[in-house]
């Protein structure tokens, strides 16, 4: 199985991080929650200076329920990372596939990654997710429109774009944007 050979490396390797990690992350995804804490903070401190076994204790702690340890995680992993706009990106999917809105880090870490990389179309769809998630249609709007400007092929943003024109009671633009979003093959 997976997990044997994770164990080998790790028997292998026993001060290599990836090993650690990688086990963690394989226990995280099968439900042995014990087990990948153990491996994950083990990674963690083989491997510092790190971000991914950070976010990876994140999940663990949102899968586990522990809410109130996330942002400790999350704020970790940026620290990591303060100039990787992927890591700052990453973070902001993880707080918005949850609808997640905790002390504004899902607009935080979208400003993130939209101020490393400012012609990053995803990041600006991030941001008007996450300023979707807060109630900030304009905002959330604005953010879309550069978004779809800098990629107009983004199923997503179109689709993301409609819900906050429905919402500002645009609905032809709306409905227009849904039919964008899936002529792109975007389902929600």
């Amino acid at each position: 199985t997976a997990r044997d050979h994770f164990e080998q490396a790790i028997h292998l390797a026993p001060d290599a991080p990836l090993g650690w990690l990688l086990l963690g992350t394989h226990d995280l995804r099968g439900g042995a929650y014990e087990s990948a804490r153990e491996a994950l903070l083990q990674a963690q401190s083989l491997a510092p200076d790190n971000p991914a076994p950070c976010l990876a204790i994140a999940e663990l702690k949102a899968q586990t329920g522990h809410y109130e340890e996330i942002s400790t995680w999350t704020q970790a992993t940026l620290e990591r990372a303060p100039e990787d706009a992927e890591i700052w990106k990453a973070v902001a999917r993880f707080y918005l596939a949850r609808n997640l809105i905790q002390e504004d880090q899902p607009v935080q870490a979208a400003q993130g990654a939209v101020q490393l990389a400012p012609n990053d179309a995803e990041a600006h769809r991030l941001l008007g997710w996450a300023y979707m998630l807060n109630n900030d249609t304009a905002r959330a709007l604005s953010a879309l429109d550069e978004a779809l400007r800098l990629n107009p092929q983004l199923g997503e943003a179109h689709y993301l774009r409609g819900l906050a024109l429905r919402i500002t009671g645009e609905n032809e633009a709306a409905q227009e944007a849904f039919v964008k979003a899936t002529d792109l093959g975007y389902r929600p």
